[in-house]
Parts: C-alpha cells; sequence; structure tokens
C-alpha cells in the first residue's frame, strides 16, 4: 500500500501524539488543592502554553507547503504532523480548561479551536481521496485533452444531425448548442447541470412551436434519440440514429467526468477559504485569551 500522510514514516507522528496527551493528562491529574483542575493553576498554565505552542507551530504548514527548498522535513512529513498534533490538540485544550465552558473570549478560542480541527479533517479526506478520484475520472488525459475529445465527439454528432431531417435535427443539434459545463461557483460546487434543449419542434421546413426543457445530465436527447430508433422515416435513419445514440452516451459519460472533477476541485478550493481565515480567527482568539487571562483575569 502507498504511503499516505497518515501512514508516513510509519506513522511516527500518530505515537508522538499520543505520548504528548498522555503527558498532557498526567499533567492534568496532578493538579489538586483548594482550586482543583482549572487553566489558572501552575499545571493549567503549563497545558495552555504547550497547547498555545502547538497552534503556532501548527500554522508554518502553509509556509512550509510553499518552501520546497527547505531542509527541515519533506512536505509529507509536516501535514502528518499538522494531521495528528491538531488533533491532539482537542484533547490538550480540554484538559487546560478542564472541560469547563461559559459565554466569554475563552470558550470562543476553544469553540474555534474545535472548528479549525473539524473542517481539517474535511481537508485530510479530500487530501487522500479526491487525487484519485480525479485521476479516474480524467481517464489519464489532461483537462485540455478531455476538451478535445469532448470536441470531437460533438463534431462527430453534428455530422450525423447533417442527415437527420426536421425535428430530430433541430432537437439534437439544439442539445449541442444549450450544453453547459460549469455556470455558477454554487452549479460547480453541487454539481448543477443547466443544460437545456428544444422539444415540441414540428414541420420539416418550419418550426410551428417550441419549447425549451431541460437536458439534465444530457439523460433527455439520449431518451429523445432511443425512442426514434424503430420509427425511422427513411431507410438508413435507424442506423445513422444508433450511431448517433451511441456517441451521445459516450459524451454523457465524458460530461459526467468533466463535471465531478470541477466539483471536487470547488469542495477543495471552498474548504481552504473557509479553513485559513478560520485559522487566523483562531490565532487572534488565542491571542486575546491569553492577554485577558494575564492582564485582566
Amino acid at each position: 500500500m502507498a504511503e499516505n500522510i497518515l501512514t508516513h514514516a510509519k506513522s511516527i507522528y500518530l505515537y508522538i501524539s499520543v505520548t504528548l496527551v498522555l503527558v498532557c493528562f498526567g499533567i492534568y491529574l496532578s493538579q489538586a488543592g483548594i482550586e482543583g483542575a482549572n487553566g489558572g493553576t501552575p499545571q493549567g498554565y503549563l497545558l495552555g502554553t504547550i497547547g498555545a505552542m502547538l497552534i503556532l507551530w501548527l500554522t508554518f504548514l502553509g509556509a512550509r507547503k510553499r518552501s520546497f527548498k527547505s531542509r527541515l522535513g519533506s512536505v509529507k512529513g509536516w501535514v502528518s504532523a499538522h494531521v495528528y498534533l491538531g488533533t491532539s490538540l482537542i484533547l490538550i485544550a480540554s484538559f487546560h480548561s478542564d472541560f469547563q465552558t461559559g459565554i466569554n473570549v475563552h470558550t470562543l478560542a476553544y469553540c474555534l479551536l474545535l472548528i479549525v480541527i473539524f473542517s481539517g479533517f474535511y481537508g485530510v479526506y479530500t487530501y487522500l481521496r479526491y487525487p484519485r478520484m480525479l485521476s479516474s475520472l480524467s481517464n489519464g488525459r489532461s483537462k485540455d485533452e478531455n476538451m478535445t475529445v469532448l470536441e470531437s465527439i460533438t463534431g462527430g454528432i453534428e455530422t450525423i444531425c447533417e442527415q437527420l431531417d426536421g425535428e430530430l435535427k433541430i432537437t439534437v443539434s439544439s442539445a449541442m448548442d444549450r450544453t453547459y459545463i460549469g455556470g455558477t461557483n454554487q452549479d460547480i460546487l453541487f454539481g448543477k447541470d443547466r443544460s437545456a434543449m428544444l422539444r415540441n419542434v414540428f414541420g420539416d421546413d418550419e418550426i410551428t412551436r417550441v419549447d425549451i426543457v431541460s437536458n439534465t445530465d444530457q439523460q433527455p436527447i439520449i431518451d429523445f434519440v432511443a425512442k426514434r430508433i424503430t420509427r425511422g422515416n427513411r431507410a438508413e435513419e435507424p442506423k445513422l440514429l444508433l450511431q448517433l445514440l451511441n456517441l451521445l452516451t459516450r459524451r454523457q459519460q465524458l460530461l459526467r467526468n468533466l463535471r465531478k472533477s470541477q466539483q471536487l476541485k470547488a469542495r477543495t478550493s471552498i474548504w481552504l477559504l473557509l479553513h485559513i481565515p478560520l485559522s487566523i480567527a483562531l490565532l487572534v482568539a488565542v491571542l486575546i485569551h491569553v492577554v485577558s487571562v494575564f492582564f485582566y483575569w
């Protein structure tokens, strides 16, 4: 099995994180006296210092990922440490606060910490899952190469359309012209397909009525052509329609793959747009927490 960020260096950062949590748990249990366990005891301050230092250190991941000439370990190693040590902060911060919450800046910092960590879990999922999915969807081709294949298939469909009559020609051609890939950011993120086509077209030379209907996932145009195969107007038309149906099916699958690839990339982007600002907000909240404790508490 190929090494990933969770199994890097035989999961050494998992063992480091478990050890750190056990040490912090020991510090937490050592609290005694009238005050009991809380963030204001010497042990509480020590746990808070460990947590704050971890938060500051983990923020260097973004800078490290962009510094490929650095000799301070590999990018994969830093990401692995980021994941495991970041997860350990859930318990370390809880030990520091003795699991106490309230309506104050301290709880705000704690909640932001949890949000950042759990959003990071989704980032781990995208890091492990999406590259393989994108590779499978691309069929080993680049986006430009897939677009070239799409244009080639569409060209073949248009060539066949020139040999069709009336409603068939207009309907299929309209489905090609009204195919959309992408759209708004929301469309891409949720995989919305706004493709359309013309239907209810009557007459060979004159259009007497036209309706614009949805052609989501290209299935309506495929169904339309499939129903016409058995009632072709000319002897050679069923053969042409079978060729057309084959091209439409290939085109449908390629469009699915292109849209899914866009969606996966958009999900990764939206995660980064949330995770990074939340991490900055966490740093600010931790700073306010520290200042308020030492100067106003």
